[in-house]
């Protein structure tokens, strides 16, 4: 447990079934299943998430840290990494330090297809004037390897959340 706990963000030391150790905001305190943020190498190294998804702009030496345990299992085939970077020129004018967007994703063996849906979903979404909803929601927790109860214990609080302006 504890050389899984060194592949968490940040590193900890998880419980057996990893449940509510590092919830990255109190706002999950009270998910009845683990959030995979902060999880997700040692869940993809056990096989229970498929796809993890982690963005920022680019270059930065924090993200390229962040993401580094990854590599090792990248080398032994364990895990297939993908970079997708989008060249920002307006940005760049703003800020001379960074050239864009860069997405990387990190899939299982045989489910490279996963981030190739994952771009699809946000382009179709970011080229539409619809806000998100709850078939992309849905969509989007599948994609990262959440269950269907857990996709609709997600979905029925983000609409009471919606419903909610307190």
């Amino acid at each position: 447990m504890r050389r899984i706990g060194l592949l968490c963000q940040p590193p900890m030391l998880p419980d057996r079934i990893y449940t509510a150790i590092g919830r990255p905001s109190p706002l999950f305190d009270n998910v009845p299943y683990m959030i995979h943020t902060h999880f997700e190498l040692p869940l993809m190294l056990e096989g229970r998430k498929p796809l993890a998804a982690f963005g920022d702009f680019y270059p930065s030496e924090w993200f390229d840290d962040y993401l580094a345990p990854f590599e090792q299992f990248v080398a032994a085939g364990r895990i297939i990494r993908r970079i997708v970077d989008t060249p920002m020129p307006h940005l760049k004018e703003r800020r001379p330090d960074l050239d864009g967007l860069r997405n990387v994703f990190f899939t299982l063996p045989g489910e490279e297809w996963r981030a190739d849906a994952y771009l699809l979903l946000m382009d179709t979404h970011r080229k539409s004037d619809v806000p998100w909803n709850d078939s992309q929601e849905r969509f989007h927790g599948s994609l990262l390897g959440y269950e269907d109860w857990q996709n609709d214990w997600w979905i029925e609080r983000r609409v009471k959340r919606r419903e909610d302006p307190a």
